[in-house]
């Protein structure tokens, strides 16, 4: 018995609802694989720098990879100075957040016994996430497949076309060059009395934060104590 066309056209319909339900199912996840990273914005040179400063910031003397350095030999590292090289790849904006993209070069070093040492050294791919205009987390990528995952296509491939992907050992050279000059010079006094002015500051610096500390922790117990009287006298 030969099915009546009108179950054949049901048949159809039926059939063509799920054809255009898949579709639209695979159309949305591959919409929200595109748009994962969330919309390219314009450059923001103000963002781009808040990035540079957030992941220096990041690099700070206990950092330092001479693990064979004791707690005592370490009060004699002196003049820690990080160098850093921010190349902006682009700005995406997803939801309320700012992503800001960037390939940073960073070299950090300090001096022992008057000599410079390495303190970290390191080239790779970053996205700082902005909430506000202020840095809230920074995401590293260290090896090829992580900056491949990291970056948005079109970023990767303009970081790939200029060759972000090797440490340029030379890129601070002059200026590392100029910072650590005492070194060099010929007349171990001048150089010893550099290096005895540089801990004065970082002493001073200290002295200078304990007492501000200090000050603030005393401020707080004399204002309480008044406002404690005060309560009880009411």
């Amino acid at each position: 018995m030969k099915e009546s066309k009108i179950y054949k056209f049901f048949d159809n319909y039926k059939l063509a609802i799920v054809v255009v339900a898949i579709c639209a199912i695979l159309g949305l996840v591959f919409y929200n694989l595109a748009n994962s990273k969330g919309s390219k914005v314009d450059d923001d040179e103000e963002l781009y720098k808040k990035a540079e400063q957030y992941i220096t910031s990041r690099v700070t003397p206990m950092s330092w990879t001479a693990k064979d350095i004791t707690p005592e030999e370490s009060k004699n590292l002196v003049d820690f100075k990080v160098f850093s090289n921010v190349r902006p790849l682009g700005i995406y904006k997803k939801g309320d957040y700012y992503n800001v993209y960037v390939w940073a070069t960073v070299q950090s070093f300090f001096v022992n016994e008057f000599k410079l040492n390495t303190s970290s050294s390191f080239s790779n791919a970053f996205m700082v996430t902005f909430e506000n205009g202020v840095a809230i987390e920074s995401t590293e990528a260290i090896t090829d497949s992580d900056t491949r995952e990291l970056l948005p296509g079109e970023l990767y491939d303009k970081a790939k076309e200029q060759g972000f992907f090797g440490t340029d050992d030379k890129t601070f050279e002059n200026q590392i060059q100029a910072h650590y000059s005492y070194l060099h010079d010929d007349d171990q006094n001048e150089i010893v009395n550099h290096i005895l002015s540089l801990k004065n500051e970082t002493v001073n610096t200290t002295n200078e934060v304990t007492n501000t500390e200090s000050n603030e922790t005393t401020n707080e117990v004399e204002n309480s104590v008044k406002n404690n009287a005060e309560s009880n006298n009411q």
